[in-house]
């Protein structure tokens, strides 16, 4: 049995599938934000479909999203000084490719936690207003 289309939208026997669109924005001292909408009105209607409307997904999706990008702006940085970082993980041995995997991974969860403790606490307190102005 042919394994079906994952990116294909809406709801299948095997599986459910959503696009959301994320909206980035950085003014000129360098401040950030960011935020997320459904793509359409069908995907959030299809989000509704899984557990908890699709909160947990949305957030492991967007997780892995941005664990991707840490580590393809680590890796480039890498290769800024290391032209040679891709051929060298090619051809290496296991032992050494898992090497180069680790400390690539290990520099990304760096910046990550980095990321995630000065981003927690104003993170918690705009989400609890958030869910208390959609309460009032």
């Amino acid at each position: 049995m042919k394994r079906p289309d994952p990116w294909k939208t809406g709801k299948h026997p095997n599986h459910t599938c959503f696009q959301i669109v994320v909206t980035v924005s950085q003014d000129d001292q360098g401040r950030l934000w960011s935020e997320h909408e459904f793509a359409t009105e069908r995907d959030r209607a299809t989000s509704l479909t899984l557990p908890n409307g699709g909160v947990p997904q949305i957030a492991q999706a967007l997780l892995t999203e941005a664990a991707r990008r840490e580590i393809y702006c680590g890796v480039l940085a890498k290769m800024s000084k290391d032209p040679d970082l891709i051929t060298r993980w090619d051809t290496a041995d296991a032992e050494e490719k898992h090497r180069i995997e680790v400390e690539l991974a290990n520099a990304g969860i760096l910046v990550m936690n980095r990321s995630a403790v000065r981003l927690a606490l104003s993170t918690a307190v705009d989400i609890l207003g958030m869910i208390k102005s959609r309460e009032s």
